[in-house]
């Protein structure tokens, strides 16, 4: 098994960072469709920006393997004080590293930073309903879910649920024993 690093995205990361962006658009996983994406490297240099200027309200990890980028993750949270309590975050990975174990490693790195989040009570996210191994992951490291938006999504033709799922900060915190 290749050796999986976390660490936190860096602005080198970008071209790979792109190319992940827009095969997520491709496959029908991202907001946008091909089409409409138009999401650019120096985009997501500014992103990883204001993860440095904003620590606390957004987070952005690079799973790495060797000097290859594996997968991302991003968390953001709203600054609005009755929203504070609560971010999101979406997490890809390139197909040939899917199912490998850097999901899980990129999960608990997330959890442990959203430990010493300050204020930070509940972490959402949402899943198309026929991802049923971002599923299993998720429910893994204890995401229930909290709804279910029918036919929300509308790709090549085809509708597919959106998910939500959330995970409540226990006395604990927020990874699950035993993950």
């Amino acid at each position: 098994m290749v050796s999986i690093t976390i660490r936190p995205s860096v602005k080198e990361d970008a071209g790979a960072l792109l190319q992940l962006a827009r095969l997520t658009a491709e496959e029908g996983f991202g907001l946008t469709s091909p089409e409409e994406f138009s999401t650019t490297e120096d985009a997501i240099k500014k992103r990883i920006a204001a993860v440095q200027s904003f620590p606390g309200d957004r987070f952005m990890l690079t799973a790495e393997a060797g000097e290859t980028v594996a997968g991302q993750l991003s968390f953001l949270r709203r600054p609005e004080e009755k929203y504070r309590h609560h971010g999101s975050f979406s997490m890809s990975f390139f197909p040939e590293w899917r199912g490998r174990g850097a999901g899980r490693q990129l999960m608990k790195s997330f959890l442990t930073w959203a430990d010493t989040a300050e204020g930070l009570e509940k972490i959402t996210l949402e899943v198309l309903a026929g991802n049923e191994s971002a599923l299993h992951l998720y429910r893994k490291f204890g995401f229930i879910g909290e709804g279910r938006l029918a036919r929300h999504v509308k790709f090549r033709g085809r509708y597919e649920d959106l998910l939500l799922m959330a995970r409540l900060k226990g006395r604990d915190g927020f990874s699950p024993p035993g993950v």
